[in-house]
């Protein structure tokens, strides 16, 4: 399974307003924590089933779901070090 990263761009920490940078990177499925969950399934920090290897070390994807939009990304939630495409 493959995944794209994109680095730079709005949201991110790294070049918020600078040119984007697209890396492909191999990802698995793994179980889904059960911690950081919320009753109503929205929330800035939700724990995915997918992981990413990125400089070296599998790294938990989450996401930033308000509405019926999410956001799947690497990082703190509010300081993203890159977003994520999963296809």
């Amino acid at each position: 399974m493959k995944a794209y990263l994109h680095f730079g761009g709005a949201g991110t920490v790294d070049h918020p307003r600078g040119p984007m940078l697209t890396l492909e990177a191999p990802a698995k499925i793994t179980d889904a924590p059960r911690s950081g969950r919320t009753v109503t399934g929205y929330g800035a920090r939700i724990p995915s089933p997918y992981m990413v290897r990125l400089h070296g070390r599998w790294r938990r994807v989450y996401v930033a779901q308000w509405g019926n939009s999410g956001v799947a990304y690497i990082g703190k939630a509010g300081a993203w070090l890159c977003t994520v495409d999963l296809p």
